[in-house]
């Protein structure tokens, strides 16, 4: 069977892990910054919509937005969160 898992980024920092965000050409679909940013928060949204979804559901519930992740937060981690790992 096919298993995965997501990085729930914000649970990992409230833990007290240092996370950066980075890209490589090998790992990912682009060696740009910016889209995986971008891709780090859609795919938190799509956490959400996983929670919607197996809720039955159709409100958004304050717990379901707990993984979501603003771009100002993506940047943070690709940035900030990056340097702080490095140390």
């Amino acid at each position: 069977p096919l298993l995965f898992d997501w990085c729930r980024v914000n649970h990992a920092i409230s833990l007290g892990l240092k996370v950066g965000l980075g890209t490589d050409v090998a790992g990912g679909i682009s060696p740009s910054m910016l889209t995986a940013q971008r891709m780090a928060v859609v795919n938190s949204r799509c956490i959400r919509a996983h929670k919607l979804a197996n809720s039955g559901g159709t409100i958004v519930t304050p717990e379901m937005e707990v993984d979501v992740i603003s771009w100002k937060e993506a940047l943070w981690l690709a940035t900030m969160g990056g340097a702080q790992v490095r140390q």
